[in-house]
């Protein structure tokens, strides 16, 4: 399910949209065991860390691609390859 927002209402960004969804900031710094502040900072530059990339998008329902646009690469499913698949 992707969540991802057409009306922010009064976030500047969607990660500060991602974080009030998942529960807020201290809600989701006590859940990743991180900081407060990193998580303003965040979204202060609308860029969540890669390293908690997955786990933000797991409590606020938006995909990973959806917050980091720059890493949507690293986040396809890509399909199985058929000769490891006929070796079997």
């Amino acid at each position: 399910m992707d969540l991802f927002p057409t009306d922010l209402g009064n976030c500047r960004n969607v990660t500060e949209y991602a974080i009030k969804v998942a529960g807020g900031a201290t809600h989701v710094a006590r859940t990743l065991e991180c900081g407060k502040n990193n998580i303003y900072r965040w979204i202060a530059n609308d860029r969540i860390t890669e390293r908690y990339l997955r786990q933000v998008a797991d409590l606020s329902g938006i995909a990973p691609q959806r917050l980091r646009p720059d890493l949507a690469a690293l986040f396809v499913q890509k399909e199985p390859d058929k000769r490891i698949a006929d070796e079997r």
